[in-house]
């Protein structure tokens, strides 16, 4: 039976945890990940670590200021989710290897959808055919909401393209 609404945000909050995915709904979580693009973008070669140091700082500093747990977790859903890509040739952990973005990723709004898309894809994996996902519930975990309409139609979006791979 399909569980009801008020309990499928833990739900699916659970199935990312599964997946080593730490997730508080938040409403800056796009644009942490917005700033990660430039930050990634101005640092070539730089390593994860390196990255989380450089994120760490400036959001510190930053304002409004952004609570640096939100910091963390985002840059782990963003390597949870490959959207990075590490260099081959090290024999370092790969948190130490150098990395950068993948061609495809051409903007930060590239870097979030990547993001967000294999989340969902995770979500709707562990859901199964007979249960739809929930996108008011998606909204609230990717966007801290769902405050328009366009909002629930990009999540569709993003379902769509994942099913036509």
């Amino acid at each position: 039976a399909p569980i009801p609404p008020e309990k499928r945000l833990e739900r699916y909050l659970n199935i990312l945890a599964g997946n080593k995915i730490r997730m508080t709904p938040n409403l800056q979580r796009p644009l942490v990940i917005y700033k990660i693009f430039d930050l990634v973008k101005a640092t070539p070669e730089v390593t994860f670590n390196q990255l989380k140091e450089i994120a760490q700082t400036y959001f510190a500093n930053a304002t409004p200021k952004v609570d640096p747990q939100l910091v963390m977790d985002t840059l782990h859903q963003l390597f949870h989710t490959f959207c990075f890509e590490f260099d081959s040739d090290s024999n370092e952990r790969i948190m130490n290897r150098k990395m950068s973005l993948p061609q495809e990723t051409q903007s930060p709004a590239d870097l979030l959808n990547k993001c967000d898309q294999k989340m969902l894809q995770l979500i709707i994996g562990d859901l199964g055919a007979s249960e739809p996902l929930d996108k008011e519930i998606a909204a609230q975990i990717l966007y801290g909401g769902a405050r328009n309409p366009k909002v629930l139609d990009h999540i569709q979006e993003l379902v769509d393209a994942e099913n036509q791979v």
